[in-house]
């Protein structure tokens, strides 16, 4: 692999992505918008809606919650948000979701697959550990190699974080979900 993959991911008012934060709704619902969020990091990334200002993406916010308002534990599925997508787009999307063993080989080459084809990945984690994972979606938008540890770039909370991959996998976790939304092939 290249020691460094990364996507020219945008930018807002110099945010790395969206933050779920600007919404106009009760901390409720913000808290638990993580997937909304990470669908809109998409939905801006394929040009499907132009987003400028981080007034505008707290707007699409809270437009893309009416009907996808998070439940208690505040996890939306990969299936909701592909049927959002597909209703927002005039082009239609496949989920291409990986349903290989936990292994970082097998990991590294999905992820690196999907950015080489310019698909930022969504990562969802249930009871993590960590505060950056646990219970929460986020975005991937790069892979890179350094001092013997892949890490994984992601838009979470807005800013451009940076995460040992090899450290990630080896924490126990109850759940992960890594996938892309791919154009369907006319």
């Amino acid at each position: 692999m290249n020691k460094h993959l990364e996507l020219n991911f945008f930018r807002i008012e110099g945010h790395y992505g969206v933050y779920q934060g600007w919404m106009k709704r009760p901390a409720y619902f913000i808290r638990r918008s993580c997937g909304l969020a990470a669908l809109l990091n998409i939905l801006i990334y394929e040009k499907i809606l132009q987003v400028h200002s981080i007034a505008e993406a707290g707007f699409y916010l809270d437009q893309l919650a009416r009907p996808y308002l998070p439940r208690p534990w505040g996890i939306v599925r990969f299936s909701s948000l592909l049927a959002i997508l597909n209703r927002l787009s005039p082009k239609k999307y496949q989920l291409v979701a990986f349903k290989k063993p936990l292994q970082l080989d097998f990991v590294v080459a999905f992820i690196q697959e999907a950015l080489e084809g310019g698909h930022p990945l969504l990562l969802l984690t249930f009871n993590h550990k960590s505060p950056d994972f646990h219970n929460h979606w986020l975005t991937i938008t790069g892979l890179s190699w350094k001092d013997g540890q892949y890490q994984i770039i992601c838009s979470n909370w807005g800013q451009r974080r940076v995460y040992s991959l090899n450290k990630y996998l080896k924490e126990p976790s109850l759940y992960r979900g890594l996938g892309y939304f791919q154009e369907l092939s006319s």
